[in-house]
């Protein structure tokens, strides 16, 4: 954008954190943040309540706790009623976001700064290495034992249905969904008692952290009207259109002095908190990022690799994207 119309420090000011995607390094500004679409924590309210649970997991140990005792198999072993939809990808549509989610907050960057993938790698602090100290890899033997049936985490099966259905059929006790999921499931199962909350976090984290899409709007370079363009974006994005665009979508809005304003409703407020919480990465190519993830997952699901090599290989994955 031309830096007379609108600056890096205006859009870093004026938007949440997670808009300094839209700024480059050289700090050009390269679009107007328009709306975010965020990973929540669906939770199905007359499980919880029947399992004596009066609200939402706030950390990712009571989570652990909470999807265990809602979690209810027949004789056979076969899981009737699901506490949670984590371990596999072949049946759990959002478990790449999900997994990315655990991965940033746990410190594992996946693509640092300079564009290099180091997914999986050690942490480096002051020019060393700590060798225990590997937070993708903790991350993933989280996420991968909700799968395991030999681990007492275990959630989730291969054979059960699509975890959105499942939800939507009342026998999943908590679902990892997006801001825009809401409505729907609302309008193809009235009848759900079902509410949101933010992400878990870990405990003793100094904040935290989900994941999603942040959409903006932009100008082609080849554009012969940069000006008139550029100046219909910053309305787009300016504080009144904001606020009438969130009310109309039934969404909150990406600025600071609107979500600053609090919400009453304790969905926006779910939503409003989930915004100024997220957190982005540098995917090179999304879709060719999203199956990778997915292998990464049913790979080690299935017992095919370790952890640890199930990562080295997503790593050389995305950095041959990255250098193309």
């Amino acid at each position: 954008a031309p830096p007379l119309l609108i600056t890096a420090r205006e859009i870093e000011q004026q938007y949440i954190e997670a808009s300094r995607a839209f700024v480059t390094p050289q700090k050009e500004v390269l679009g107007i943040p328009f709306y975010a679409d965020a990973l929540l924590l669906f939770f199905n309210k007359d499980i919880l309540t029947k399992n004596f649970l009066p609200l939402p997991p706030a950390t990712w140990d009571e989570f652990l706790d909470f999807s265990q005792k809602i979690t209810a198999k027949d004789q056979t072993g076969e899981i009737n009623i699901a506490g949670a939809s984590l371990g596999r990808a072949n049946n759990i549509k959002n478990a790449p976001l999900t997994l990315i989610a655990l991965f940033l907050q746990s410190g594992e960057k996946i693509i640092d700064e300079n564009g290099a993938v180091i997914l999986g790698e050690q942490i480096r602090s002051s020019g060393t290495t700590n060798p225990e100290t590997r937070p993708g890899e903790s991350a993933l033997r989280f996420f991968a034992d909700f799968g395991n049936p030999r681990k007492t985490a275990y959630t989730w099966s291969f054979g059960l249905p699509e975890a959105s259905e499942l939800f939507l059929a009342g026998k999943l006790g908590m679902y990892f969904g997006l801001m825009s999921e809401y409505d729907v499931f609302i309008k193809k199962n009235p009848h759900l008692a079902f509410s949101v909350a933010p992400l878990p976090a870990f405990k003793d984290a100094p904040r935290t952290a989900t994941t999603g899409t942040l959409f903006a709007a932009a100008v082609p370079k080849a554009s012969r009207n940069q000006n008139p363009a550029w100046n219909f974006a910053i309305f787009l994005g300016n504080q009144d259109a904001s606020r009438l665009y969130a009310a109309a979508a039934r969404t909150v809005s990406v600025r600071r002095d609107e979500l600053a304003s609090g919400e009453s409703d304790i969905i926006q407020s779910v939503f409003g908190k989930s915004v100024l919480s997220l957190a982005l990465w540098a995917d090179p190519d999304p879709l060719r990022s999203d199956t990778i993830f997915r292998d990464l997952i049913d790979s080690v699901a299935q017992g095919r690799v370790t952890l640890r090599e199930a990562l080295e290989k997503a790593n050389t994955q995305l950095s041959a994207i990255a250098q193309q």
